[in-house]
């Protein structure tokens, strides 16, 4: 507490200007650095990092524990392919980052910066099931993904870059015998006690 109200950040301060306040705490705490020139950017510091550091290594063994491996789709999704996932993509198209150029060459087709993660897995699905025998396929990544978040951005709660782990298994649904998505992760709940 000494550190904090040494540089100012006494609690009262967040009544008025709370996100100043907040960014201060996380600058202060060692946890995340705001101010960089990029709107909703930011840098995470040593103990910011080796929190969420910690926190992903919970993630990836519960996922592990559930029999899902770990894999690394591209950053990069051509424009075709993208809008293959119109559905999907719907309420969040008007925050897509678009690759245009390769240095400054004019690319013959635009490249978005991954805005979930299933849109670069679900063409590799399409590739890989090809009956019910390729099935199940568990697999996840955790790797960033990229919003033109418009609103007000703020540190840890409204990012433009941010690093959801993202379980992407394919099952055989008993009833229909269509394929079925699942994102859940049942035994979060013991990872976190406070839940």
């Amino acid at each position: 507490m000494y550190k904090l109200v040494k540089l100012g950040m006494k609690r009262e301060r967040w009544q008025k200007d709370f996100g100043e306040w907040f960014s201060g705490i996380l600058r202060s705490a060692d946890i995340m650095e705001t101010r960089y020139p990029v709107k909703g950017l930011y840098v995470w510091l040593p103990h910011g990092l080796q929190l969420r550091n910690h926190v992903l290594a919970i993630i990836r063994r519960l996922l592990e524990q559930a029999g899902h491996r770990e894999v690394l789709f591209p950053l990069l999704i051509p424009e075709n392919l993208f809008r293959k996932e119109a559905e999907h993509i719907r309420g969040f198209e008007n925050e897509v980052y678009w690759v245009t150029h390769g240095g400054r060459e004019k690319l013959d087709v635009k490249l978005a910066l991954r805005p979930t993660s299933e849109t670069s897995i679900y063409p590799m699905f399409a590739l890989w099931i090809r009956s019910h025998t390729d099935l199940p396929i568990k697999i996840y990544q955790i790797v960033n993904i990229f919003r033109y978040e418009t609103k007000m951005t703020k540190p840890l709660i409204r990012l433009r870059e941010l690093t959801p782990p993202t379980p992407s298994p394919r099952r055989r649904r008993r009833r229909c015998g269509r394929l079925c998505k699942f994102t859940s992760i049942s035994s979060t709940s013991s990872a976190c006690p406070m839940s």
